[in-house]
Order: structure tokens, then C-alpha cells, then sequence
């Protein structure tokens, strides 16, 4: 999010970076962090004293939230310079000292992207280069985003390699079920579930079962068994955690239902 402190981008996290990722469901993710700049401008600008000791431990702070909730893969950014006006020295200062902080590391590991110390956009005073710069001195031009991603680049590639593909289930998430009277006067019942892989998460098609003539013991012995020889999902669990459908009962015997898998 451009334009914000590293305060305020640690602030978001819960809101707007934390949920995200855990919804992505794959096997590697991966954080990254450009912050500071910001940090210095309002500081120069306000009250605060900028320092590039706090920046740190903000940046540190996102990194240990985002892999404690997620264990993603964090990427750091060293800062390239900028034009501040008559603040342009000792943000070079504050500069130095971060990027000192973030190439030494800390308690949260990461990989770095040194863009702070590139030949063509990383130098003191490179801001005033139009071809990489654009005219406030501060935001860079396409080539040097482009240089910005040749760094990202090599650092994604120098990441762990993810896990091989496996269709080992390793958990499964219900959702609530439905039922659905039938003109016969039979009940389906429609039960969406979510399952877990070493490599991601897959959504499989609906599993339903259709109660004519009778009910049966069904919400207590009843299994959704998924392909791949997984072990089967008491139906009953479901019921049970969504509180829905404990007032149906009978004598009839249990179901087992099956599905195709689909990816989502």
C-alpha cells in the first residue's frame, strides 16, 4: 500500500493483508516489504522524530505477524534514495542506518532485495535521473520498476522451493448443510466441504444424499468418504458444529456418501 508508514502498514495487517493470505490456500506464500520513506517524510514534517531504529522493529513486527499467522516466505526491500526537499540529507542519513538494520537481519528471518545499494537507483542523489526517476524525485519510472523487479525476482527465485504435489489430506472444513425438502416428501441433504493438501486447498463438488423412504440413524453414522482413500468425515460432525439438522431421526440404515472431486 503506497503512502503509508510502517506503522500504519503493521496496523492493516489484521484487516487487510492477514485474511487475505490465509484464504489464498496455497502451499508457499510469500510477504513483501518496501517501508520507511513515509516514516521519515511525516516525521520530517510533523512532530515525531524519525528514526530508523522504530522503522526497524515495525518492519519486524509485520514480519513476525505475517509468518506466525501464515508461514509465509518474507522479502525486505532496502530503500532507494529520494528527494525530500531540504530534508534530502538526512533522509539519506535515516536511509543508511535502515538499510544497515535490514541487511544485518533480525529476529524474524527474511530474504533481502538490496535495491538500496543498485548501481543505478540505489546511490545518493540518484533521484535527479529522470530516466529511473520521476520528477518529485521520490517515485520511480517504468525502468526503474523495472529494475525494483529484477530484485524481486531474484529473491523469489533463491526462496525454498515449495512442496512437491500431493493429494495427502491433511484436514477437512465443512460447511453448514443444507436440507432441501424433495416434492416426494424425501429430504436431501447437501454438505459443501473444503480439503486440505500438502499442496493447497481444493473445494469438492457438493455432497448430497437423498433420505427416501426413511432417515435413519443418519446423522450418527453416516461418513462422506472423499476419493483418494481418505478417511471418511462423520456426517454427524458437521451436524453438530453447525447445530442444524439434530431433530431429524429414524431407524433406517446408515448412508455413505461419495463425490468427484473438483478443483475449485
Amino acid at each position: 500500500a503506497s503512502g503509508l508508514t510502517s506503522a500504519q502498514l503493521l496496523k492493516r495487517l489484521d484487516s487487510a493483508v492477514l485474511p487475505k493470505l490465509t484464504a489464498w490456500g496455497k502451499a508457499q506464500l510469500v510477504y513483501t516489504v518496501m517501508a520507511g520513506t513515509e516514516d521519515f517524510q511525516r516525521c520530517a514534517s510533523g512532530t515525531c522524530t524519525p528514526t530508523a531504529s522504530a522503522t526497524y522493529a515495525n518492519i519486524q513486527s509485520m514480519c513476525s505477524a505475517v509468518r506466525n499467522a501464515t508461514g509465509a516466505s518474507i522479502i525486505v526491500f532496502t530503500l532507494p534514495p529520494a528527494n525530500l526537499s531540504a530534508n534530502s540529507d538526512s533522509f539519506e542519513s535515516f536511509r543508511q542506518d535502515l538499510n544497515g538494520l535490514i541487511r544485518n537481519g533480525g529476529s524474524c528471518s527474511y530474504t533481502v532485495a538490496d535495491v538500496g545499494s543498485d548501481a543505478l537507483i540505489g546511490q545518493p542523489n540518484q533521484w535527479s535521473n529522470v530516466y529511473y526517476y520521476q520528477p518529485n524525485g521520490i517515485h520511480l519510472t517504468r525502468a526503474g520498476q523495472a529494475i525494483i523487479a529484477d530484485y524481486l525476482n531474484t529473491a523469489l527465485k533463491g526462496l525454498p522451493a515449495p512442496p512437491a504435489p500431493t493429494d495427502e489430506i491433511l484436514n477437512y472444513q465443512t460447511e453448514a448443510p443444507t436440507l432441501v425438502a424433495l416434492p416426494n416428501g424425501c429430504v436431501r441433504i447437501i454438505v459443501d466441504t473444503w480439503v486440505y493438501t500438502a499442496w493447497g486447498s481444493r473445494k469438492y463438488a457438493p455432497y448430497y444424499k437423498d433420505s427416501c423412504p426413511s432417515l435413519g440413524p443418519l446423522f450418527s453414522q453416516a461418513s462422506l468418504v472423499p476419493p483418494q482413500n481418505a478417511p471418511p468425515l462423520p456426517l454427524h460432525i458437521a451436524a453438530a458444529e453447525h447445530g442444524t439438522i439434530t431433530t431429524i431421526t429414524d431407524n433406517s440404515s446408515a448412508a455413505v456418501v461419495y463425490a468427484a472431486a473438483a478443483d475449485q
